[in-house]
């Protein structure tokens, strides 16, 4: 999404700062809308005591810390938020106040990066890769040449997927084993939580991953008849995104408490899968 979002600005550093800003301003204020709809479903659903300091905890603490919303997608969007001017900061550099704030913002998510005893306020441990993909995309918009052909980009992403594993979860040691809590001692790549594991190799395979899955679906775009369909999937790519966080919190759950996911195993992933796309698409 970062990479995507920078190939859709790739002339943001010809904007003003003042449109980039309103422009960051409406994806918070869009991040704060999807979070209140969210509260209020779940407190309906009776997901959350209907105690004055429960509600309101659930309804306005996310906003102030920029975490634990309604539906976890809302995480990008903030950190978008943030990504954004940033990088036009440092690609306009029409101010050298702009510059030092950028560069300052960069190394506070760097220092996140690496000390996991700071709090990832506003998604702080997501800016610097954040920042990265965002440029990246929008320097390989600005010559589509510079995008691997089909072919090749699907090799990319059968490289990330080989490489994937190989990410046991420690910071800097390939070889050690740090699990996630979580995730019952599992290892995993989560930005929403600001986990990469071992930080070299998650950049790498975000990047094969990534740019890969980008060339594939450019391919797919000339193919005919199905390319014009995908491509406006493409197009409305942050509606299905905001969707997915509604259907992953209030319908996944379901799914889970009747016992399919247990019974099904790897078939029911599938059907949920196969059954998903088309309530996002329909929704």
């Amino acid at each position: 999404f970062f990479l995507l979002s920078g190939a859709a600005n790739r002339d943001i550093a010809a904007k003003s700062t003042r449109e980039v800003l309103r422009g960051s301003l409406r994806l918070v204020l869009l991040a704060w809308i999807c979070q209140i709809a969210g509260a209020v479903l779940a407190l309906v659903l009776g997901r959350v005591p209907l105690d004055a300091g429960s509600v309101i905890t659930t309804l306005f603490r996310p906003i102030v810390v920029g975490y634990d919303w309604s539906t976890a997608v809302i995480w990008f969007l903030v950190s978008l938020a943030v990504v954004r001017p940033i990088v036009h900061a440092l690609t306009a550099r029409r101010s050298a106040v702009a510059v030092g704030l950028a560069v300052l913002a960069l190394g506070l998510g760097g220092w996140a990066l690496v000390d996991p005893a700071i709090d990832d306020l506003q998604q702080v441990r997501t800016w610097v890769l954040g920042a990265l993909f965002f440029a990246l995309g929008g320097w390989m918009a600005r010559d589509r040449r510079r995008l691997p052909p089909p072919l090749l980009g699907a090799g990319l992403l059968v490289a990330a997927v080989a490489l994937a594993p190989l990410n046991l979860g420690c910071r800097w040691s390939p070889a050690e084993v740090c699990g996630l809590t979580v995730l019952d001692g599992r290892a995993a790549v989560v930005m929403v939580g600001g986990y990469y594991g071992n930080l070299p190799l998650a950049l790498v395979t975000a990047i094969l991953g990534a740019v890969g899955a980008w060339s594939v679906a450019a391919g797919l775009a000339g193919v005919r008849p199905i390319g014009a369909r995908l491509a406006g999937l493409g197009r409305a790519s942050l509606d299905l995104f905001l969707l997915n966080g509604f259907v992953l919190v209030f319908v996944g759950p379901v799914a889970a408490s009747i016992g399919l996911a247990t019974a099904g195993g790897p078939a029911f992933h599938g059907l949920w899968v196969v059954g998903a796309m088309p309530l996002h698409v329909g929704l």
